[in-house]
């Protein structure tokens, strides 16, 4: 009987600790619990790798990400993304290129903040700041 005690107890151990571990985002091979609060941006030191979420959206050579919550509006964000980093993804990017007055995206990365170019980040140098891509997590295409 006290056996059946223990494998219950171990049981119910076991269980338990997969309800710690079924966090579906970010994936645990992640070293962030979640995504950097936009506002904080600006404040980061250079080279930091930060993971952020947001919405990339624009027209053709001015995209931008933002806050998905719509704060700090004065952070205009270009998104970098190296051609070689993931080239799987390219394709949802493409999509959204070719239809960019119907869709956007939800994309969630990791990278560095970049604010040191006086002139401007993308094609037309609106947006202040830029984001640089080491690693993306998860994308989403959301029809308008």
């Amino acid at each position: 009987m006290k056996n059946h005690y223990i494998y219950l107890c171990l049981v119910l151990l076991l269980f338990s600790g997969c309800k710690i571990q079924s966090i579906p985002f970010p994936m645990p091979v992640l070293p962030f619990l979640e995504p950097s609060d936009w506002c904080d941006l600006p404040n980061l030191q250079l080279e930091e790798e930060v993971y952020v979420s947001g919405i990339l959206s624009g027209t053709e050579g001015n995209w931008s990400i933002r806050d998905q919550r719509g704060r700090c509006k004065n952070i205009r964000v270009h998104l970098e993304i190296p051609k070689q980093l993931h080239p799987e993804d390219l394709k949802y990017l493409k999509k959204i290129n070719k239809r960019y007055k119907h869709h956007y995206l939800i994309i969630d990365v990791v990278g560095t903040f970049e604010m040191k170019n006086p002139s401007g980040y993308g094609l037309s140098g609106t947006n202040n700041t830029q984001f640089v891509a080491n690693r993306i997590v998860l994308i989403h295409t959301i029809p308008m």
